[in-house]
């Protein structure tokens, strides 16, 4: 009698990724590794999975709908900019895993609703469509990403934290205020 296919292991062995990444980051991430932690062998793990970037996008886009969950109920854009930082700050491994392989072609057509969600924000308050706010939203996506990841390091004592926490906060109201008084590049 043939053995019934787990409904269970693809999230097995994703949960023992994760374990994994949190330990040690990517050079901890090895099928091996992702196969003993998820009671399975490393052929099965290479049924579900190609390789260890097959893994690694789908941790990422894990990550991203869970920032993506943080950042939904925001009101506004500053708001945003708020749970961002704080998503980041409660959660450094997922953050960190949310731009591994930044420049790798992958990254570029992988879904990116908080992106998306960020230029429907700006939209809501400058007017016009969330297209057109792209260029204003990546230099505030910039802007959060540079903070985030000094508040991630944990260099930062306390004080020098707030400061950046709230000179994040003002430079980003501030491009929003100076994008409601320039054409759009977009636009052309």
């Amino acid at each position: 009698m043939p053995r019934e296919a787990d409904p269970l292991l693809e999230k097995r062995i994703l949960d023992a990724a994760r374990k994994l990444w949190n330990r040690g980051g990517e050079k901890s991430l090895t099928m091996r590794a992702v196969a003993k932690l998820a009671a399975t062998t490393t052929p099965t793990v290479y049924q579900r999975f190609q390789n260890k970037r097959d893994i690694l996008r789908a941790l990422r886009q894990q990550a991203e709908l869970s920032l993506f969950a943080a950042l939904r109920p925001t009101r506004s854009p500053a708001q945003a900019c708020q749970q961002y930082l704080e998503f980041a700050m409660k959660h450094p491994s997922e953050y960190e895993l949310l731009f591994t392989g930044l420049g790798g072609r992958a990254w570029h057509h992988e879904p990116r609703p908080s992106f998306e969600l960020m230029k429907q924000s700006v939209a809501a308050r400058l007017g016009g469509s969330p297209q057109e706010h792209a260029d204003l939203a990546l230099a505030l996506w910039a802007l959060l990403h540079g903070t985030a990841t000094l508040l991630v390091a944990g260099k930062a004592d306390q004080r020098l934290s707030k400061q950046l926490r709230r000179s994040c906060l003002t430079t980003f109201e501030q491009l929003i205020s100076d994008g409601s008084h320039r054409p759009n590049s977009n636009r052309r």
